[in-house]
């Protein structure tokens, strides 16, 4: 029985509340996990509310406190929560306080959505003062700590953070050991979430997903509903595929606006490290699966390089580097990938013993490529880190890099991280491999996208198509990343010398 009593020292905007609690409990009550109130009223100067006796429950503050919930049992209560807020929505009603402490289980593990003291009636005047805050601050969601106007966006990040908090242990910001009111409001506002996945590894991608993006700072950034949310964190118990898949672009716009970074300047060498020819990915490209398509790319420089190599050899000496990487590049043609890795190594360690750092991080870009073929790509990821945290490697090859460490983190599945490294090593401010990291992190829309793949220089096109076909590829869509992956073929143009079987192979497939 929760009771109030009119009196002195009770303000109008407290009974109004209370009155309002009342009436949304009213709407409510039929719902299986909303606490059930069997009767309103008022006698005299008592307003009273009648509810249900749950015996054997708890609030979910203390189950988490005492017992050890799996991550399914989690996001069973989370989607039954989402189900109680989606009806509140449909009548009308925004919690704005969602927390555990709200939140009743039954001695069946169901979970019950209570209190409703803070709820906005999307139908009745605000009672809320201007500039006051509403709600729990450690739960409020950004535009609720900016005491504006709330709507139903507010309680799907409350949910998140309720979830966030029970399959981590930990607050979604990071804060001091005893953070005053000021510092959670500050962090709720503008501080970035920290990824789940760092606090609790058993923490699904997909789940990430789905939190992060109902944690988004924008409401427009988030679910579209809350029972959009709770559907995803259904599928993610059911192993069924989720819809958050991707940051918005113009969430990756805005990041990018708020953190970004002086760029490096492309020089003139960029032109050859970034040149491409996908004939040979195509005689092996059909029939690829998805987590294929990257590491088969890395082919695309090795045959114009090794050619230009045995164009410019002849004319003196050729050093022991030199030779360890075209063979290298010999070896990768002939798919020998192990032989090639060797062989790289020995480039690369060649180029260090005699304290040439700029062809070491041509080396290390090489072997980079190979570990990708044989599916370390965490190997990978320390070779693009270690050339673009070098002071000595050309900035051409940092961009080409920069490019392929990004397409990868794509291909990994972990477009955050994508993002994070775009801005961490920006490129030059404006040339083909800033469109195209821009484009697979989300920071360009397709349509702009595609209009400057129509400016780039001949030898770029491929790469941009490329990263169409791979953006497409992540993002579901299979029929437009084989249409792009066919553009990113055609652009490819093969040399006089080739081996003319090897051309004619090549016009009956239409290459040319």
């Amino acid at each position: 029985l929760k009771v109030f009593r009119e009196g002195a020292g009770v303000s109008t905007t407290m009974l109004e509340r209370f009155r309002r609690e009342i009436e949304a409990t009213k709407k409510l009550r039929r719902h299986p996990y909303i606490l059930t109130v069997y009767t309103t009223g008022q006698d005299g100067m008592y307003h009273y509310i009648a509810m249900e006796y749950v015996p054997g429950s708890r609030t979910f503050e203390d189950v988490l406190m005492q017992d050890e919930l799996s991550i399914d049992q989690i996001l069973r209560i989370g989607v039954k929560l989402g189900s109680a807020l989606g009806y509140a929505h449909e009548n009308g009603i925004i919690h704005r306080d969602v927390k555990p402490s709200n939140i009743m289980i039954d001695e069946f593990g169901e979970p019950l959505l209570g209190d409703f003291g803070v709820a906005e009636l999307v139908d009745w005047p605000s009672v809320t003062v201007s500039g006051a805050l509403m709600g729990t601050p450690a739960y409020m969601a950004p535009e609720q700590a900016r005491a504006e106007r709330v709507g139903r966006e507010a309680d799907i990040y409350t949910l998140s953070v309720v979830l966030y908090e029970a399959l981590t242990g930990c607050s979604p910001y990071q804060l001091s050991d005893a953070p005053d009111t000021k510092e959670v409001l500050e962090a709720v506002r503008s501080t970035l979430p920290i990824k789940p996945r760092r606090l609790n590894p058993s923490v699904s991608m997909d789940l990430e997903y789905a939190l992060l993006r109902a944690l988004s700072k924008d409401p427009k950034d988030r679910y579209p509903s809350v029972n959009a949310f709770a559907h995803d964190l259904g599928s993610i118990v059911e192993g069924r595929p989720v819809t958050a898949r991707f940051f918005s672009v113009s969430y990756g716009v805005r990041h990018f606006l708020r953190r970004r970074r002086s760029g490096i300047l492309i020089t003139a060498t960029a032109l050859l490290l970034g040149s491409a020819s996908y004939m040979y990915v195509q005689h092996i490209l059909q029939g690829l699966h998805s987590e294929q398509l990257l590491s088969l790319a890395r082919l695309r420089n090795a045959d114009f390089v090794l050619m230009e190599l045995n164009q410019s050899g002849g004319g003196g000496p050729v050093s022991r580097s030199d030779q360890e990487m075209r063979m290298g590049r010999k070896a990768l043609l002939s798919q020998n990938f192990d032989e090639a890795r060797l062989h790289f190594k020995s480039a690369a360690a060649l180029s260090v013993a005699f304290r040439d750092e700029r062809q070491a991080a041509i080396s290390h870009l090489e072997l980079a490529r190979c570990e990708i073929l044989l599916m370390d790509d965490l190997r990978a990821k320390e070779l693009f880190m270690e050339i673009l945290s070098s002071d000595d490697a050309s900035p051409a090859v940092k961009t080409v890099s920069h490019f392929e460490f990004v397409m990868l983190l794509i291909m990994n599945n972990v477009p955050e991280e994508a993002i994070e490294m775009a801005e961490r090593f920006e490129t030059q401010e404006e040339g083909p491999y800033r469109y195209m990291i821009d484009y697979l992190v989300g920071r360009m829309k397709q349509t702009i996208f595609l209009e400057k793949i129509s400016h780039f220089p001949e030898r770029f096109k491929n790469d941009g198509y490329l990263s169409l076909a791979i953006r497409c590829r992540f993002e579901g869509d299979a029929k437009s990343s084989e249409l792009y992956m066919n553009k990113c073929i055609r652009s490819s143009t093969p040399r006089h010398d080739w081996p003319v079987a090897w051309d004619r192979h090549m016009s009956q497939r239409g290459a040319l």
